[in-house]
Parts: structure tokens; C-alpha cells; sequence
């Protein structure tokens, strides 16, 4: 590649040639065609041409459309008598064609052009490019490798029923044992693939996803190779340190939900990169006097650093010119003023000093005492005293049941209140229903013996800590009852933890028998076929059960479960203590509601807490969102520069990935700081332009911006 101050000494044009036919490979300068622009991009800015076919008398954009096939591959090169030492600028198909001509007199005229796309744009079409499914082992597999592990260390198949997305909701997916594919040197490429649904699996990184993507749907015969794809990741792919630098740090990151299913690889690459912090390109080399596309990911942190060169006109106060040019040759004159045009901006917009993270709505484990669901019903609730042995004798027990047989349809209560009874579904929440009314719905229609004598909407405050809640403070919605925290002995939740008393609060017995978890509300229906049925433990019906508990009044059931708050983890920072560029507070809020979780035991009235350890469903991110935001508010407190400059020749000494550090001669630096380190504007684009008869080189920079996920 020729080197900056060379680029200055000549001026120079852009040649197109074509392949001689389409395939061939071959490719022949074609003085017919003329480039007026190239276009290079990263990640899903995909390059592009545009060439101007010269059209003459005997050959018009008729004859033009049937000589230049679609598929017959362009390439736009530097101008050098030796085609081993051009540099090739864009390496594409022609596939949209258009002619244009102008009848106005003394207008005449007639113009064929190409829009060229770039051969990594035809990867948005191609039937392997498309990711869709996850590469897996089968059943098969998994017992070829135990048989035969060599045979089978490189198989996968592939299985479209479940999505192409690494790690969902932060859970992993990747299988442990990587495939070892046999590369000709004799060594091992490691490429991780998925591990089925509930079977033991690791994070994803973005280096393994990076590899997964590349591997599977990079066509192998090219036009795009691999580049140095699995060259910068295969230390990490190994899961050694490797020596650090700002591209493996980003890439040694696990991603969270990245989700790349039913795209084109150039948008799944370009997907992982802005999730990652980096920048994926295909760039177009010269291997030995033939293009060569290949894909490369870099780091906007870590690219070369370069200068832009311009110096100020004009004269000082005392008359003497700030730039003097008598003395200075042509070429000295050019390597010192390499851009002549251009635009900076500084934007303050984006600076963020006050960050907010907002996590996932809080939840508790508390205990909840549940009341009555059915409307006070006769010789059941509010049954004097003197009156309940007789109410009592009216309900059937098991052993009634059987002793009645057949004749049992003609009693009203079995009609009613047991699961066979023929009204039993106009009945079917009598001493079954228990809620805890946290919406209002159940009003003053439902009140009966003490101390059920007083419905209304319940007060959170009596079963959470005071920093958590207030009497009257949440709304009054429902919220239906969510598995325990707490965990048994085989660690896995306990469900929603139902218990009952039959003495009125002072002992309290795991529920038995079936019990139903109310889908709509907090609340719970006993689901047994004969409500006599729910005793203490040991004991006869005959003696207590629910149903005669109800009519002496003794009855209790509680509920210890999760709860939905309704405030979320919130975490802020600043703008306290931020020495930041602008006097208005800045808000930025950030929604990371998978990420950042609040779910505790010790904040309610669990009855199962501390006697019960937690499970993996107990977290307090509070901690790691209030990172996020004092990350959020530090590295945000620079201005944003964006920098367009142009050079007024063909210039590829300036590649995409480099950072500019400023425009000496005219004092303009382009740092910003994101935490203690200095950051540069990187090239993300360079577009080569014909203009007024010659080329200029224009350059994109941009500030980097770090993924919001980086800790």
C-alpha cells in the first residue's frame, strides 16, 4: 500500500475493469467505463459504486444493457501500469442499470449508469447467509462422540425449531464442548454451537457468537472470506487470556438476548457489533494482482492513530504570514495541507448528567392472610352459637358419603356443596374461594363474623417493611400470587404456600389435597371433591374439618407467595459531583428491565423466611444498576464530534477503523473522554468522489460510544 506523502506527489484516477465473462475470475480495464463514485462502509453500510458508461454513436444504452451482464463481477482499482500494485478500491456486481437522456435543444444528451453493490451486499440474499434455527447435536451425535469422539468432534446438525438467539433474557445457551473442526495445518478450529433448552450450557461471548455466525453462513468459495475473523478470536474461543487489547476486551463480553434470527448475515454481524462496541467491514486487498474481499473486526478504541493536516492562512498582526509557501516545493506544500475541506461538529445534545437505569418491577415474598370468596351463605357463616351443632350435622363427611350410596342426590348439601352434586357449579366457591381482596373488588356485600365483618381493599403496609411501602400507597389492582423465593430441600421453589388453622390463627397446617392458584387475582380455591375432606393432619372428619371450622368460626387460611410492587429498581447518578460541559441537567433514561431484578424475602412477612434459604429467583441488582448509571453519567460528559474532511486526491493511506487525533495546523483536536480514557473519532466511512473532473477522498468520523452493557 503506498504511503501518505506518496499519495501527494501525483494525481490519479480511479479504473473499472470487468470480468470477461461471468465467473471467469479474469478481469480486463474497460476504457468505456468511468468511476464516479466509491463508497466504503462498516458494519450494515454495505459499500457501493457508481459508474458512468461512455455511450457513443454506434453503441447507446441499448447495446450498453445487452453487454454488461448483472452477474459479471467489477472492480474499481488505483491506476498503475502494474496490476499487483494497485490498490483496489471496490469489488462488486452491477445488478441496477439505468439510462437517462435529455431531449431539450442544446441539452442533448444521453447518460448509461451502474449502481454497483458491493459483494458483501449480495450476503443480504443468499440462501447460507440466512440465519435462521441453531446448529445443535443430535441424538446421534451426542452418542457418536461417546463411541467415537474424534469422528464425531466437528458434527452438528441443524434444527429450525428453536430461534437463532444468544443467550435469552441473560440465560445461557451455549453448549460446553465447542465442535473441533481439523484445519490443513494439522491444528484445531474451536466453534461453540447451542445446547438444547435445559440442558447444561455456558454464556454465549461475542467472539463465540462472532465465530458461530462466520462458520456457518459465510459461504466458503468466497466472494468473502473470513478475513481475520477467527484469527483475533481463536485465543478466546480457547478461553485463554490472550494478550488484552480493546477488541478482546469488547469481544470477551457476554451478550444478553441477541437476537439474530431471520437476518441476513451482513445484518447479524452488523446486530452483534453494535451490541458489542465494535465494527465488522469488508475491505477489498490486492493478492497478487487479484481482488481478494474479507471481513475484519476492529475496535473504534483501538485503531492507528492519524493526523489530518491543514494550516491556517492568513497573516498575524505584525503582517508575517502564519503559512509562508515561498521557499516550498509542491509536494511539501501538499503533505502539509492533505485536506482541504470539511465540516466539525461539536454536539452537546448527547451529554448525559443525569443518568436513570430502570430495572424490573420489585417483587416480595410475603405472607398474606386470605379471606372468604363467596358471599355469607346460610348455616355456614355467621351461625349463632347455640345454633351450630345442628348446622354442622347438616354437612356430609366421606364416611357419610359412602354410608348413604345412591341415595345420598337427595340431600341438599351434597347437591350443593360436594364436587358430584348437581347444583355444584352454582356453589362451587362456598369454604372453596380465599383471596386477598388487594383490588376492592370484594365490597362491604361480602362482610360476616368477625374477622371477616369489614372487607376493603388490603393494605400492603401491614405485611411489608416501611422503606418498601405505605398504607394507601399502591394502587388498587390485581395481582395475582407468583411462586415462593424460598426453596426446599431440593431446591426447588415451593409454589405458592398455602396454609390453614382450624383455631383460629394458633396453629397452621400445611393445606392438603388439590388447590388451585388463582390466574386473575391474588387468591386460591380448594379444589378437593368434598370441602369436609381438609382436616389437621391425623385427624377425623368427624371430628374438625374445614366445614365445621367455618361454622364455629375458627377457619384461617394464609397464602405465602410473590407479589408485584408496583415500583420498579430505580437507579440514578448525578448531576452532583460531574464536572460536565453544559449547565442544564441532562436526563438520559435507560429501560433494562431483564438485566436488573429486585426479588427479596427479607423486606415482607415471610413466614418461610430465614428458617428457608432463598433460590436463584432472590436478587437485588440495585448495586449493579447503580453502576450502570454512574457509568452512564462519567462517560457521557464529552461533547459528540462528528468530522467530515476531504482530501483532493485519491487517499487510502486513512483506512476505516483509524482514529484521527486532530487537524494540526489549525489546533483542532477531536479527544473526548469516556471515563479516565482519551477516545478519538474513528473512520467508520470513505467515499472516493469524482468532482469538477478529479477525485477527492471524504472522510467520515464519528466519537466512539460504548454499549450501554458494558458492566
Amino acid at each position: 500500500m503506498a504511503v501518505m506523502t506518496s499519495r501527494s506527489e501525483r494525481a490519479e484516477r480511479l479504473l473499472a475493469a470487468m470480468e470477461t465473462s461471468h465467473g471467469s475470475g479474469d478481469f480486463v480495464v474497460d476504457p468505456a467505463l468511468r468511476v464516479d463514485e466509491v463508497w466504503q462502509g462498516c458494519d450494515a453500510a454495505v459499500g457501493r459504486g457508481v459508474i458512468s458508461v461512455l455511450l457513443t454513436d454506434a453503441v447507446d444504452s441499448e447495446e450498453v444493457r445487452r453487454m454488461y451482464h448483472p452477474d459479471r463481477r467489477l472492480i474499481v482499482t488505483t491506476e498503475d501500469p502494474d496490476p499487483s500494485r494497485r490498490e483496489v478500491m471496490f469489488e462488486g456486481y452491477p445488478p441496477v442499470q439505468g439510462s437517462g437522456w435529455d431531449g431539450q435543444v442544446g441539452h442533448e444528451g444521453e447518460r448509461y449508469v451502474f449502481e454497483a453493490e458491493h459483494v458483501w451486499g449480495r450476503f443480504n440474499r443468499a440462501r447460507p447467509a440466512w440465519v435462521y434455527g441453531r446448529r445443535m447435536r443430535s441424538g446421534a451425535i451426542e452418542d457418536g462422540l461417546g463411541a467415537d469422539p474424534a469422528a464425531f468432534a466437528a458434527s452438528s446438525e441443524h434444527f429450525t425449531a428453536l430461534p437463532c438467539i444468544f443467550n435469552p433474557d441473560g440465560e445461557p445457551n451455549r453448549a460446553v464442548e465447542p465442535l473441533r473442526i481439523a484445519r490443513p495445518d494439522g491444528t484445531e478450529r474451536l466453534i461453540h454451537i447451542f445446547a438444547p433448552e435445559g440442558a447444561s450450557a455456558v454464556r454465549w461471548t461475542f467472539a463465540s457468537a462472532l465465530r458461530y455466525l462466520v462458520w456457518f453462513h459465510l459461504i466458503r468459495e468466497g466472494p468473502v472470506f473470513e478475513g481475520n475473523i477467527f484469527d483475533t478470536t481463536d485465543v478466546l474461543a480457547a478461553g485463554e487470556p490472550g494478550e488484552a487489547d480493546a477488541l478482546r476486551e469488547a469481544l470477551a463480553r457476554e451478550c444478553v438476548s441477541l437476537v439474530c434470527e431471520a437476518t441476513s448475515l451482513v445484518e447479524a454481524l452488523a446486530l452483534l457489533a453494535s451490541a458489542a462496541g465494535v465494527h465488522t467491514t469488508a475491505e477489498t486487498v490486492n493478492a497478487a494482482g487479484q481482488p481478494r474481499t474479507q471481513l475484519r473486526v476492529f475496535s473504534p478504541r483501538g485503531g492507528p492513530l492519524r493526523r489530518l493536516l491543514l494550516v491556517r492562512g492568513g497573516r498575524y498582526e505584525d503582517g508575517v504570514p502564519r503559512y509562508d509557501v515561498s521557499g516550498r516545493t509542491v509536494p511539501a506544500i501538499l503533505r502539509d495541507n492533505n485536506t482541504y475541506r470539511g465540516r466539525v461538529t461539536w454536539d452537546h445534545r448527547p451529554i448525559v448528567n443525569h443518568a436513570v437505569v430502570m430495572g424490573d418491577v420489585k417483587r416480595y415474598e410475603v405472607t398474606v392472610p386470605l379471606w372468604p370468596g363467596w358471599r355469607p351463605t346460610e348455616n355456614l357463616d355467621n351461625v349463632a352459637a347455640p345454633d351450630r351443632p345442628s348446622s354442622k350435622v347438616l354437612a356430609l363427611t366421606p364416611d357419610d358419603v359412602r354410608a348413604l350410596g345412591e341415595s345420598v342426590v337427595y340431600y341438599d348439601w351434597y347437591r350443593r356443596y360436594h364436587r358430584d352434586g348437581y347444583f355444584y357449579h352454582q356453589y362451587s366457591d362456598v369454604a372453596r374461594l380465599w383471596v386477598l381482596n388487594e383490588d376492592g373488588w370484594f365490597d362491604g356485600s361480602y362482610d360476616r363474623n368477625p374477622p371477616f365483618d369489614r372487607y376493603g381493599p388490603f393494605d400492603f403496609a401491614a405485611v411489608l417493611a416501611a422503606s418498601e411501602t405505605a398504607s394507601g400507597r399502591w394502587t388498587r389492582r390485581t395481582r395475582p400470587l407468583e411462586p415462593t423465593l424460598s426453596v426446599g430441600p431440593d431446591g426447588q421453589s415451593l409454589g405458592v404456600w398455602v396454609e390453614v388453622s382450624f383455631d383460629s390463627g394458633v396453629t397452621w397446617y400445611p393445606a392438603s389435597g388439590p388447590i388451585s392458584v388463582l390466574k386473575d387475582r391474588a387468591g386460591i380455591h380448594f379444589d378437593c371433591d368434598n370441602p369436609t375432606q381438609i382436616t389437621p393432619p391425623g385427624v377425623d372428619p368427624v371430628y374438625v374439618n374445614l366445614w365445621y371450622a367455618l361454622v364455629d368460626q375458627t377457619f384461617r387460611v394464609r397464602a405465602t407467595a410473590v407479589i408485584e410492587g408496583d415500583d420498579r429498581l430505580i437507579a440514578t447518578f448525578g448531576p452532583t459531583g460531574l464536572d460536565s460541559p453544559t449547565v442544564q441537567v441532562n436526563t438520559a433514561i435507560i429501560r433494562r428491565p431483564q438485566s436488573f431484578k429486585f426479588a427479596s424475602r427479607s423486606v415482607g412477612s415471610s413466614v418461610l423466611y430465614p428458617t428457608l434459604i432463598g433460590g436463584e429467583e432472590e436478587r437485588d441488582d440495585s448495586a449493579a444498576a447503580a453502576g450502570l448509571a454512574e457509568w452512564l453519567a462519567r462517560t457521557r460528559q464529552d461533547r459528540q464530534v462528528r468530522v467530515a474532511p476531504a482530501i483532493p486526491w485519491i487517499e487510502t493511506g486513512y483506512a476505516i477503523g483509524d482514529r484521527i487525533t486532530e487537524i494540526a495546523g489549525r489546533c483542532l483536536r477531536f479527544a473526548t473522554t469516556v471515563g479516565a480514557e482519551t477516545q478519538y473519532p474513528a473512520v467508520t466511512e470513505r467515499r472516493f468522489v469524482m468532482r469538477e473532473g478529479r477525485y477527492d477522498t471524504v472522510l467520515m468520523l464519528e466519537a466512539v460510544e460504548l454499549p450501554e452493557n458494558v458492566v
